[in-house]
């Protein structure tokens, strides 16, 4: 088997309990307020690196980002540290699809992937609410209103805090360190985990690109359902620009406008994840709109649908990048 990028309990988000959330300071006589949650890492990837040790280099970024988000929201209860701690979980959940061809036929992959998902799912509603209440405190909506969606919130981080503390979570996280510590990891596909990275990642970043540029024509009548799993590809396409980022120097940077320079794969994911962002918007909405039903709300009654234009510009900006994973 190629080299082993992996360490001892590197599989595992729950072995450094120590890493809690720093605190930062506060005016003389206050309480010290939790800092922001830690966002990923850039990620470095040996440019010889093999399609296996890519694999294992990127499922440490997706832990790192998880540790500390995780332990910092059980010790603080901090909004962004549960957004984060989602988005790295879902970073991993991306990186399988990305590696599928890896994967696909084994079956603790598989089942792990599966899982992943499941214990993810008591932390959407929770994060909802917290987008809800953010934008009611800043549209100063009705006191009644902001009440009704703090109790839900306090239902919602109970059900979070069950799962994140959860035999299920543990045991996902410890079959995960097990499956990648064994020494016949990805061994059906031996010729390519240990073959040049770009085998896998050009046709991965291929695959999901392909499926964008796909739907342009059908954005502006597509169901919002489809619409949703258009932005999973892009959120793919994103992850997978700056999981493998490193692997593609021949493709060159972009300078920004304040001087600096960024490379082309990270350019690339920046565009992608405008269209996610506006791609969500139609999204947003409709949860907005679940939530105020479910709770019976009258505040945020004004809230206009996205247009859909908005998402063809931003598709438009997308498609208008080469693919830099073609370039050589």
């Amino acid at each position: 088997m190629a080299r082993s990028t992996s360490s001892s309990g590197r599989g595992s988000p729950h072995s450094a309990r120590s890493r809690i959330c720093p605190l930062v300071s506060s005016p003389p006589g206050g309480l010290p307020q939790p800092a922001p949650a830690t966002k990923a890492a850039h990620v470095v990837v040996p440019l010889d690196a093999t399609a296996g040790e890519t694999f294992a280099i990127a499922i440490d970024s997706c832990l790192d980002h998880l540790r500390p988000n995780r332990l910092c929201w059980l010790e603080t209860e901090y909004p962004d540290c549960l957004h984060q701690t989602r988005v790295s979980t879902r970073r991993l959940r991306a990186l399988f699809s990305l590696m599928r061809v890896l994967v696909r036929d084994d079956p603790v992959a598989q089942e792990i992937k599966v899982r992943l998902r499941l214990v993810l799912t008591p932390l959407g509603p929770a994060r909802d609410l917290d987008v809800a209440i953010a934008r009611a405190r800043d549209e100063g909506w009705d006191t009644a209103d902001l009440q009704r969606l703090q109790t839900a919130r306090s239902v919602a981080y109970a059900r979070a805090r069950s799962a994140l503390e959860s035999v299920a979570w543990e045991r996902v996280w410890d079959e995960l360190a097990w499956w990648r510590s064994r020494s016949t990891w990805l061994g059906h596909v031996a010729s390519l985990r240990d073959g040049p990275a770009r085998h896998v990642t050009d046709e991965a970043l291929d695959r999901r690109y392909h499926r964008i540029i796909l739907a342009g024509p059908h954005l502006m009548t597509m169901s919002d359902h489809a619409l949703h799993r258009v932005r999973i590809e892009g959120k793919k396409l994103r992850y997978g620009c700056q999981f493998f980022d490193s692997l593609y120097p021949e493709a060159g940077v972009v300078h920004t406008d304040d001087g600096g320079a960024v490379s082309v794969p990270l350019h690339f994911a920046d565009a992608v994840a405008g269209l996610q962002d506006t791609f969500g918007l139609v999204n947003d909405h409709a949860v907005a709109e679940n939530v105020r039903d479910d709770l019976g709300l009258v505040s945020g009654t004004d809230i206009a649908r996205p247009s859909r234009l908005e998402c063809v510009r931003a598709w438009q900006r997308v498609a208008d990048l080469a693919p830099f994973w073609r370039v050589g």
